[in-house]
């Protein structure tokens, strides 16, 4: 029986320090709404890609108001460069930023016109 229980034990290591492992190579980065419109939907695309992924709302369930900011994850360290898409509700219009790095830190501040 000590065998198995330290398999078991063994296993429930390697899943746990695994999961911190996932986690830990997320990216994220800190948005601010500068508009007067609040921002509905928030998209993160790998720069090189082609288009925008559209099916994965990152702030899904979730708004950010005027003058309010929001630390979002955008994906993995693997890509670290972003090209960023909000929605604003009220303006019937997409902000865009292009080549955001948040694997050094990047930001954005939403302002009109973007």
């Amino acid at each position: 029986m000590k065998p198995i229980k330290f398999v078991s034990v063994l296993l429930l290591t390697v899943c746990m320090n695994f999961g911190n492992a996932i986690a830990a190579s997320n990216v994220t980065v800190q948005v601010t709404n500068g508009t007067q419109y609040t921002m509905t939907q928030f998209y993160a695309s790998a720069s090189d890609a082609t288009g925008w992924d559209m099916t994965n709302n990152l702030i899904a369930g979730q708004s950010l108001a005027p003058g309010q900011s929001m630390t979002i994850n955008v994906g993995s360290a693997d890509d670290c460069t972003f090209d960023l898409m909000a929605v604003l509700y009220g303006a019937a219009q997409y902000a865009y930023k292009y080549t955001v790095n948040p694997c050094n830190g990047g930001s954005w501040t939403i302002t009109q016109g973007q």
